[in-house]
């Protein structure tokens, strides 16, 4: 089918891996929308060269410091 090609030929193109669920092909009414997940996303900005990456520390989720006192709160 015409849209699977199309959607192959993204993947391929991109470098985005399916498999990996960096990008999808979703189907609403009849029709194929391709969409980056969060993971594809997370690598285009990795091969950036400028990505800071998304660790947490055990300071909190930004080194700022010391400036802030991080709280843990449960719900």
């Amino acid at each position: 089918r015409g849209e699977a090609l199309v959607f192959l030929h993204t993947c391929q193109r991109t470098g985005l891996d399916p498999a990996a669920r960096q990008i999808h092909a979703v189907f609403r009414q009849g029709k194929m929308s391709i969409q980056t997940g969060i993971d594809g996303y997370l690598l285009i900005a990795d091969r950036t060269g400028v990505y800071a990456g998304n660790e947490v520390t055990a300071e909190g989720p930004l080194d700022d410091g010391g400036a802030v006192e991080w709280v843990e709160v449960t719900v």
